[in-house]
């Protein structure tokens, strides 16, 4: 591969990383035109590797690209929030399952420490934080029973799922404390070996994504199909 072929890679790489996180933290809106001149000038990054990003994330369903129109975010699609929340809830139990006979000490002061760090998120109101250890109290459970590769298909199903993620931790009237506050009893469940409990609350946890569904989409109605 030659040095020039590699740079575009990268780049691409890049255009793509810090489109995804626009999108996914709402920068971009859903509906929201996006001009390549506009993307240029903000990322500071060429055409061609732009073009690249753009078609990736149209694959995954970020993107629409409407003949004689232009190129636009998605909206949120509704459906695939849930049957990704669906996904996610029946794999974790499994994940779940397989971990607690890998589990040792360090490991519980693993999960305690991004639960601290959840609740500093949540004591500063940084959403973005907040959602950084959120997932990481899930992964870590997929990095115990050693199945990291079950993670990343995860992720690459959840585009929809977190960008409503983010929409809820930013409704109103929601109490972010409660989320680390289950993470809390997750722990404690933990630590006293009540492994029926840990499936059980974090299979409730799970739902809480889509249990205020109403809210949400009372809130950001326009942001849906």
């Amino acid at each position: 591969m030659s040095t020039e072929t590699t740079e575009n890679t990268n780049l691409q790489d890049q255009a793509y990383d810090l489109l995804l996180e626009k999108i996914l933290f709402n920068e971009y809106e859903p509906g929201q035109k996006l001009s390549m001149r506009s993307l240029e000038r903000e990322l500071g990054i060429g055409r061609t590797p732009i073009s690249g990003a753009l078609g990736k994330l149209e694959q995954q369903g970020l993107i629409e690209k409407r003949p004689g129109s232009g190129t636009y975010v998605s909206k949120i699609h509704f459906a695939s929030v849930v049957s990704a929340q669906l996904v996610r809830s029946e794999v974790e139990k499994k994940i779940m399952r397989l971990s607690f006979g890998l589990m040792c000490p360090d490991f519980i002061e693993d999960i305690r420490e991004i639960i601290n760090h959840q609740e500093a998120a949540i004591e500063n109101n940084d959403i973005k934080e907040l959602m950084k250890y959120d997932d990481a109290f899930h992964e870590k459970f997929y990095r115990i029973a050693n199945h990291m590769q079950i993670w990343k298909w995860v992720q690459d199903i959840n585009m929809h799922l977190d960008r409503y993620r983010w929409l809820r931790l930013n409704a109103e009237n929601l109490d972010l404390k409660e989320i680390s506050a289950k993470h809390r009893e997750i722990l404690e469940a933990l630590e006293n070996g009540d492994y029926d409990q840990v499936l059980a609350l974090t299979d409730g946890h799970n739902k809480m994504f889509t249990s205020e569904k109403d809210n949400v989409l009372r809130e950001y109605i326009e942001f849906f199909n």
